[in-house]
């Protein structure tokens, strides 16, 4: 690693690649337009309940990547200390050793966080994203910049459409992170399908199976479908209610739920038998704060970048 740096005079750059389309065409855009500035280091943060056609996904790009411009992407996963005060580290894997959403006992990196830290969910909401994508990445990004004496910036893929979720230019600069498909080359998501839609694969999966498969960001609508559709993607977090719905909870506290209006996976099964599925809305894609809006580190307390600065 630091020979390679000693070699190369771009700077390197960090970019935060969540496994949809909209990153990966933030990275296309980045390795084809601004190789000759920037050296890049693609990280992508496997919670271990994406969809398997996301891990697909990655993995094709993974390989275009490499077979074009010589840059493969990291993939990495959550290494948890249950000791309190040891915080979150990182482990690389692999597109084969990944951890897959059907796999739902204690030693996969989100039963562990969630042994740690609870049931994340509308009252937690940080939990999994800052443990498992955030902490994941700037644990591997620190030592990066230990080993090569640098400080770098991290790319993230929010779009010309998503203005609320820009940081401010001091933030930005605080916490050195830089959004080129606002800034660089703006980008909305119709030219991100449009994108897609021209090349030799895509992620095949609808949109509401994208991120988490069972997400609790996903509108009550999307649910009912899955649940519907895909009952097993529940298989996870009936298991993890089951164990953990008082764990980290304060004293008096009522048990902490994974799912809006403290609904459990039962509720959400209850609910998919009253509702046909031809009643069910087709798409659910805007609902503000949903699932649409992918669980990226986006934030400087979800990068872990609050105490770097």
């Amino acid at each position: 690693m630091n020979k390679q740096r000693e070699m190369d005079f771009r700077t390197p750059l960090f970019i935060s690649y969540s496994g949809g389309r909209t990153s990966a065409y933030m990275v296309e855009k980045l390795l084809e337009e601004y190789s000759d500035q920037h050296f890049f280091i693609i990280l992508f943060s496997n919670t271990g309940q994406e969809h398997d056609k996301t891990l697909e996904f990655v993995h094709k790009c993974d390989q275009r990547w490499q077979e074009r411009y010589g840059v493969k992407v990291i993939w990495l996963e959550a290494i948890v200390h249950p000791e309190k005060g040891m915080g979150t580290r990182h482990r690389i894997v692999s597109y084969e050793t990944a951890t897959r959403f059907s796999d739902i006992g204690d030693e996969t990196p989100f039963a562990q966080v969630i042994a740690k830290y609870g049931l994340p969910g509308p009252a937690s909401p940080q939990i999994c994203t800052r443990e498992l994508k955030g902490a994941v990445m700037r644990s591997y990004t620190r030592d990066y910049e230990k080993a090569n004496k640098i400080k770098c910036y991290t790319a993230i893929g929010m779009r010309a459409d998503e203005p609320k979720r820009i940081m401010s230019e001091a933030d930005r600069a605080r916490y050195r992170v830089v959004y080129p498909l606002y800034h660089w080359f703006p980008t909305e998501k119709a030219d991100v399908l449009d994108y897609w839609e021209d090349q030799e694969f895509d992620l095949e999966i609808p949109e509401h199976y994208g991120n988490c498969v069972s997400c609790w960001k996903k509108s009550k609508a999307k649910h009912i479908r899955l649940v519907k559709e895909h009952p097993e993607f529940y298989r996870f977090f009936k298991r993890m209610e089951g164990l953990h719905e008082n764990t980290n909870n304060k004293e008096g506290y009522a048990p902490r739920r994974f799912f809006r209006e403290e609904r459990t996976v039962d509720d959400l099964f209850k609910l998919a038998e009253r509702i046909p599925i031809n009643v069910i809305p087709p798409t659910d894609e805007e609902e503000v704060g949903g699932c649409n809006e992918s669980c990226e580190a986006a934030t400087p307390e979800a990068l872990g970048l609050a105490d770097e600065a």
